[in-house]
């Protein structure tokens, strides 16, 4: 009975630090690529501060969208944009904030809103084979977040 009572005496404190330790070391789910700058990074560690912020309530797709229309063009890298945008939607949908159907419709709406900046001056591909041909831009030019834009893609079934 003494030997129990000195293993559980032992565990305790090791359980309680293992606590302490995952409560202040969480890492947000929404962590922005590394970009070309520190003034980039800081730029895109604001944006995911701000979809971190968006409400669960009400119309988590509206909040969503403004935070997009608000400050999608301040990053200059236009692939890595999309991939933090994208990288959002996907948190919301594990931490069942959206559905899958409005999971889709956002990452459409931030696909057009790259494939505008991507393409400026002619219209956004509006079918769905037109953008995933002009998606596949991406794999040549950003080797680094390419499959994983195409992962959260096809999770929404967006390719």
């Amino acid at each position: 009975m003494q030997g129990l009572k000195t293993s559980i005496m032992t565990v305790r404190p090791a359980i309680l630090a293992l606590a302490i330790l995952s409560s202040c070391c969480h890492q947000p789910c929404i962590t922005p690529p590394p970009m070309a700058t520190s003034d980039q990074d800081t730029i895109a560690a604001s944006i995911a501060a701000q979809l971190t912020a968006v409400p669960v309530g009400g119309s988590i797709s509206g909040s969503y969208a403004t935070v997009v229309t608000n400050t999608y063009d301040k990053l200059t890298d236009n692939d890595k944009a999309l991939y933090l945008f994208l990288i959002a939607i996907q948190c919301y949908l594990n931490d069942g904030k959206v559905g899958a159907d409005i999971a889709k419709s956002m990452a459409a709406m931030v696909q057009a809103k790259w494939a505008a900046k991507d393409t400026p001056g002619t219209q956004a591909p509006t079918s769905r084979s037109s953008m995933t041909a002009s998606i596949a831009k991406i794999d040549a030019r950003s080797p680094a977040v390419a499959p994983k834009i195409h992962e959260i893609l096809k999770r929404v079934g967006l390719e």
